[in-house]
């Protein structure tokens, strides 16, 4: 059975500190939308929410100098409408009084629904707690608005440098992504050291943002002139450069615009337009702008799931693994995944606490892709499905193009799993088409 995934992302008016204090404290459920209390016990805790309703999941990570913790749910037909649920919250700072809320989650749907139409179920359902979030711990808003009329009248100058490139994804997500006009930039556009909207730090048409150069530790200043999100327009000025450059530049106003090109296909050009006091730098100054606009769509284009490589994985067989029904022999399947990726699922073996499953699945690996989890369920005919354990790789302990036989820990129930691993990554990124498996289970040889 192939499940599903999401990523969701949110922007919070708080300090990461704050919302830490409150998200990450595991006995704190404030924050979560119709909850009414919670019991916990050791990494596990059940959620009382009102009509009666509850909801168990364990701590699976956590990491409080990542400002990161991971949670997982299981069987809860009634409430998440999952066989299997995870959950990964983390929380990036913008700037002192801003926070970037990442909620990535995987599932296996409760029922043979596709995950399209699960998605439609689960995504609003989501998004309605993120806005609860958002309430509850968030300042109050600004109350300036943008403008989404006609831009500023600008001088144009006499010199233009374009650049452009083609995104594999949505219009609305490429805009969604390269919309924050702060820190969130590093995320993609991978040539700054540091990047700060100043004080007061509110994301607004007049902001100004300050950087530094990896490759010169320039430090810019920029601001924010005008944005429409709905015809997914941004102009932004140059205020000033330390050290100053070697000619004086004055006008300089860079345009970038998102054009629909399909369903899952975006244009991002760049236009700059600007005045120099001599034209023999022209030349030089087009070529270090188009350099530093063309990484900045490159990155888009890796930031959205380009295929860098595969995991090939082969769940093999474990032993002594920790009985969750007194006496009784289990009925372990594993769940596994890549942490960006969507999860799958093993046979079941009956009765027995030594079992072979001998299956061969292929993964893909993203840019984002940086471990595989192996989660052991035991198969339980009545009630919730007990997690047995959990282990994990990180895939940077493999090396592409050679195999490598390991032989897991199992934490939190004991035992040890044992599994081989493939890893090819590609010459250059592959994306990933419209309709194909991020996923897919393949016969074992």
């Amino acid at each position: 059975m192939i499940g599903g995934k999401h990523r969701f992302e949110l922007d919070v008016g708080c300090s990461r500190e704050k919302i830490w204090g409150i998200v990450g404290n595991w006995n704190n459920v404030t924050w979560i939308r119709e909850a009414t209390g919670t019991i916990v016990n050791g990494l596990r805790r059940t959620i009382h929410f009102t009509k009666d309703r509850s909801l168990e999941v364990r701590l699976a990570w956590a990491d409080s100098s990542d400002y990161l913790f991971v949670y997982e749910g299981n069987n809860s037909p009634d409430f998440l409408h999952c066989k299997y649920y995870r959950g990964r919250l983390q929380f990036f700072a913008v700037n002192p009084n801003k926070v970037k809320v990442v909620y990535n989650c995987s599932f296996l749907p409760a029922t043979d629904v596709s995950v399209e139409e699960f998605k439609k179920l689960l995504i609003p359902a989501v998004d309605k707690r993120m806005g609860w979030l958002k309430d509850t711990v968030g300042e109050p808003k600004p109350s300036k608005k943008e403008s989404t009329k006609r831009p500023p009248d600008l001088t144009k100058g006499a010199y233009t440098t374009v650049a452009r490139g083609t995104v594999r994804g949505p219009v609305e997500d490429v805009w969604k992504v390269f919309r924050p006009f702060g820190r969130d930039c590093m995320e993609y556009w991978k040539i700054y050291d540091s990047m700060e909207i100043e004080a007061p730090g509110n994301d607004v048409q007049g902001c100004i943002r300050s950087f530094v150069t990896s490759k010169t530790k320039s430090k810019i200043r920029e601001r924010l002139e005008w944005r429409n999100d709905k015809e997914h327009v941004e102009i932004y000025s140059l205020l000033t450069m330390e050290p100053p450059p070697p000619v004086a530049m004055d006008n300089v106003y860079t345009t970038i615009t998102m054009t629909e090109l399909g369903e899952n296909e975006t244009e991002v050009k760049f236009e700059c337009t600007f005045d120099v006091s001599t034209s023999l730098a022209v030349s030089k100054i087009q070529a270090n702008q188009k350099g530093a606009y063309m990484a900045c769509i490159n990155g888009l284009q890796q930031h959205f799931h380009s295929e860098v490589g595969t995991l090939e994985v082969v769940v093999g067989s474990a032993a002594d693994l920790a009985r969750t029904d007194g006496w009784c022999d289990a009925d372990p399947y594993i769940v596994l995944a890549v942490n960006d990726g969507k999860p799958v699922k093993t046979k079941v073996c009956r009765a027995t606490q030594n079992p072979n499953w001998d299956e061969r699945f292929e993964l893909s690996v993203t840019s984002r892709s940086r471990n595989v989890i192996f989660t052991i369920l035991d198969l339980d005919t009545v009630g919730q499905d007990d997690i047995m354990g959990t282990a994990n790789v990180n895939l940077d302990e493999l090396t592409s193009d050679k195999e490598k036989k390991m032989a897991l820990d199992v934490q939190q129930g004991g035992g040890t799993l044992n599994v081989r691993l493939y890893l090819k990554m590609h010459d250059k990124p592959k994306v990933i088409k419209e309709g194909d498996k991020v996923v897919k289970q393949i016969n074992s040889s």
